[in-house]
C-alpha cells in the first residue's frame, strides 16, 4: 500500500531504490497507477535526476533553515530591496565570508550549530542506517522506521 513511509525511498542506497519501489508499486491499487507512472517516469527511470543523485542513504540530511537564515540576514543588511549596486557588494561581502568560513571549518575552528532536535534526529537517522547495513532492518523495516522518525508533528 501507498502510504507517508514511500516517501522515505531517499533513504534507502540507490541500487535499492528501484527494486523497492518495483514491489510496492505491484502491491499498490490500480487507482494509483497514473500516480506510479509518473513517479517511475519522474525519478526512477529519469535520466535528469538519477536515483543516486538524490538518495540520501549515508549523507547529513540538511534543511533550507540554513538558506532561510542566510537570506534573512542578507536582507536585514540591505534594509529591503537594495538597489543592484548595493546587491552586488552585498554578495561580495559574503563571498569573502564564504571563503573565511571555509577556511575555518577546514581548520575545524568553526563549528555548524544544530538544534537538539536536529541533533537527535540526524542520531536516529544514522543508527537505523548501521542497522539496515548490518541485516537487521530489512528495507520495508526501514522505510517504516523513517515514516515513523519523520512523520508530521499532530
Amino acid at each position: 500500500m501507498i502510504d507517508f513511509h514511500s516517501s522515505c525511498l531517499p533513504f534507502l542506497p540507490a541500487e535499492h531504490i528501484g527494486p523497492v519501489f518495483k514491489s510496492m508499486a505491484d502491491l499498490a491499487p490500480d487507482r494509483f497507477d497514473g500516480l506510479l507512472a509518473y513517479i517511475r517516469r519522474t525519478w526512477i527511470d529519469n535520466d535528469m535526476w538519477p536515483v543516486h543523485s538524490w538518495s540520501v542513504f549515508g549523507l547529513s540530511i540538511r534543511t533550507n533553515n540554513d538558506v532561510e537564515g542566510w537570506y534573512r540576514r542578507l536582507n536585514g543588511r540591505a534594509g529591503g530591496t537594495p538597489p543592484f549596486y548595493l546587491l552586488i557588494k552585498l554578495l561580495y561581502d559574503e563571498a569573502q565570508v564564504a571563503v573565511r568560513n571555509s577556511e575555518l571549518i577546514s581548520e575545524g575552528r568553526l563549528r555548524r550549530y544544530q538544534r537538539k532536535k536536529y541533533t537527535f534526529l540526524q542520531g536516529q537517522t544514522h543508527q537505523l542506517w548501521d542497522k539496515y547495513r548490518n541485516g537487521e532492518l530489512s528495507s520495508t523495516g526501514l522505510l517504516r522506521e523513517f515514516g515513523n522518525l519523520y512523520k508530521p508533528q499532530e
